[in-house]
């Protein structure tokens, strides 16, 4: 989780077309945002997996099919909301310096305010995991080659987002 923040960090000084130097820039951040970084992930993982255990769970029980189908909403609606609040976390922890709990909240305000650069980001992702889901066998090679460059796009769909509402009232 570290590291991908400080994979942010590197592509967001690219895209800002910042001076950059790749791997000493990767591990100043790497090394500045270990701890809480690898905090938010073990809280992301363990909702993922609360998240994957109740769907399985229910699944398996007895309801009626439109119980189960509202379930499938709330935890579809709930993966989105994970995933786009992880998408931006990263995002903000390798540029602000905050509290944690503000670094929480401004995340949800950001996915909040930037509707549009939300879906697409929501789109973008639901795709690739969708792909890497699809082609499991091979898609492993393609995420060790193309993860970066997902990292970079997402990148450049939320960062001026960051630059009108977090980056220039924070300097």
């Amino acid at each position: 989780f570290a590291s991908l923040t400080a994979m942010m960090f590197v592509t967001s000084k690219m895209v800002n077309d910042r001076l950059i130097f790749v791997w000493k820039d990767f591990w100043q951040s790497f090394r500045a945002n270990f701890i809480r970084s690898t905090v938010y992930g073990l809280i992301v993982t363990v909702c993922a997996v609360i998240i994957y255990f109740c769907w399985n769970v229910s699944t398996q029980i007895s309801i009626p099919d439109l119980m189960r189908g509202i379930l499938l909403v709330v935890y579809i609606l709930t993966t989105c909301c994970l995933l786009l609040h992880a998408a931006f976390f990263f995002h903000v922890q390798a540029w602000i310096d905050l509290p944690f709990h503000q670094q929480i909240k401004n995340c949800f305000l950001m996915i909040m305010v930037g509707k549009w650069r939300t879906l697409v980001v929501l789109a973008l992702l639901s795709g690739w995991f969708l792909f890497i889901f699809l082609f499991h066998p091979i898609s492993y090679m393609v995420l060790i080659f193309f993860s970066s460059s997902i990292c970079y796009v997402i990148t450049a769909i939320v960062m001026p987002l960051f630059n009108q509402h977090l980056i220039a009232h924070s300097e």
